[in-house]
């Protein structure tokens, strides 16, 4: 009651988890990361990658 109140000016952006996942990995990373679990989950499945 007596303190300051909290900052609510909203100045700072939110940070998402994809904002906070670029900070660590670059695009190309992430696209390799994804085409590896592609991969394992079509494996999986029993698919084959037509290429």
């Amino acid at each position: 009651m007596d303190g300051e109140r909290p900052d609510t000016s909203g100045d700072k952006p939110v940070r998402t988890h994809w904002d906070m996942l670029l900070e660590r990995r670059s695009m190309d990373e992430l696209e390799q990361i994804l085409q590896d679990r592609l991969t394992i989950l079509r494996e999986r499945r029993g698919e084959r990658r037509s290429a």
